[in-house]
C-alpha cells in the first residue's frame, strides 16, 4: 500500500466530505456526545466551509492537506486563520495566529502513522510559508490527550466548557520548537 500526501482538487470534494461525516461522528459518538446532532451538523458545516475556501482562493485563506492510500482518501489536516471559538477564549489575541486543524484520518486508518505524517506535512506547509507560529484547538478528549502528549500541556484551558470536566485546550507553539519525526 502506497500512500500519498498532496493538495486536494476539487474532484476530491464529495470524498473528503464524506470523510469528514464519518469521522466528525465518530468523535461524538466516542465523546459521548452523538445525540447532539445541532453540534455535529455545525462541526461538519464548518469543515465543508474551510475546504471551499480552500478551494476558493487556491490555498491562501485556508490550505489543506489530504492523504490518500491507494487513491483513497483517509485523512486531512488544514490551517488557516484562528477560529471563532479560539477568538472568542482569547479575546482576539490569537486572531493573527495561523491555526492548524481539520486533523482527521478514517477511523480504519488510525494508529498506523497517518496523522503524523500529515502533521509533519502541515508543518513543512507553514515552514514554507515563513509562518512562525500556529495554534490548534481541541474539545474531542481523545483528541486533547494526543495533543497533550504530542504538544505538551496546552496554552489556555477553558475548563468545563462543554459540560462537568468536559474541557476546551489551546496549544500555541512557536515552529522552531516542533521537532518533525520521520
Amino acid at each position: 500500500m502506497t500512500m500519498k500526501i498532496t493538495r486536494p482538487k476539487k474532484e476530491d470534494e464529495k470524498e473528503i466530505l464524506e470523510l469528514f461525516e464519518t469521522t466528525i461522528k465518530k468523535a461524538f459518538k466516542d465523546e459521548g456526545i452523538k445525540e447532539d446532532e445541532q453540534g455535529m451538523k455545525e462541526e461538519i458545516v464548518s469543515k465543508k466551509q474551510s475546504l471551499k475556501k480552500d478551494f476558493q482562493t487556491n490555498g491562501r485563506e485556508r490550505y489543506f492537506l489530504i492523504a490518500k492510500k491507494d487513491n483513497k482518501i483517509v485523512g486531512t489536516v488544514s490551517f488557516g486563520k484562528s477560529n471563532d471559538l479560539i477568538n472568542k477564549i482569547t479575546n482576539n489575541e490569537y486572531k493573527d495566529i495561523w491555526e492548524l486543524a481539520t486533523v482527521y484520518v478514517l477511523p480504519e486508518y488510525q494508529g498506523k502513522s497517518i496523522g503524523k505524517k500529515l502533521f509533519n506535512s502541515i508543518i513543512l506547509s507553514m515552514m514554507a510559508r515563513g509562518i512562525e507560529e500556529f495554534c490548534l484547538d481541541s474539545g474531542y478528549k481523545k483528541a486533547r490527550d494526543h495533543w497533550t502528549k504530542k504538544l505538551g500541556e496546552p496554552t489556555i484551558v477553558e475548563k468545563n466548557y462543554w459540560g462537568k470536566n468536559a474541557h476546551h485546550m489551546i496549544w500555541k507553539r512557536k515552529i522552531e520548537d516542533i521537532s518533525i519525526e520521520i
